[in-house]
């Protein structure tokens, strides 16, 4: 099981060193093997339950700068706060917005990201309501 719930970013570990730095992976890597299994996969279900959440917003056709996207946004922020390492968890503000707004901008034009809110116009709702949200409430 353990396999199956490899670190949430020990794929990307080259990846996450060269855009946030060695600090981060392993703050974050240890955050993810501290966990116990139960912990771990409480932290992947509610990581589904907000991507479903999004998913079936862009669905339902709601707007971007709706007060529903808006919490949604505030949602994933406090979701990313949690990750130790990050900036939203440290509560540096202006890193925080770079990064939701970086992250967003991710979804929609990184492909193995994409696809996680259903299809391009899901990714690109998320990152318009995470670009509109980092701009105006946090």
């Amino acid at each position: 099981m353990d396999v199956m719930l490899a670190g949430f970013n020990d794929h990307y570990k080259d990846e996450v060193i060269s855009r946030w730095g060695e600090r981060a992976f392993q703050v974050s890597n240890d955050w993810w093997h501290g966990k116990t299994l139960d912990q771990q996969l409480a932290w992947k279900q509610d990581t589904e339950d907000l991507v479903a959440a999004w998913v079936a917003a862009a669905k339902a056709g709601v707007s971007p700068t709706s007060e529903h996207a808006r919490s949604l946004a505030a949602r994933h922020v406090q979701w990313l706060s949690q990750i130790p390492g990050t900036p939203t968890a440290e509560g540096d503000r202006e890193r925080s917005i770079e990064m939701v707004i970086g992250l967003g901008d991710m979804y929609v034009d990184d492909p193995r990201f994409a696809g996680m809110y259903d299809d391009a116009a899901g990714a690109v709702f998320v990152r318009d309501a995470l670009h509109t949200y980092a701009r105006t409430q946090m």
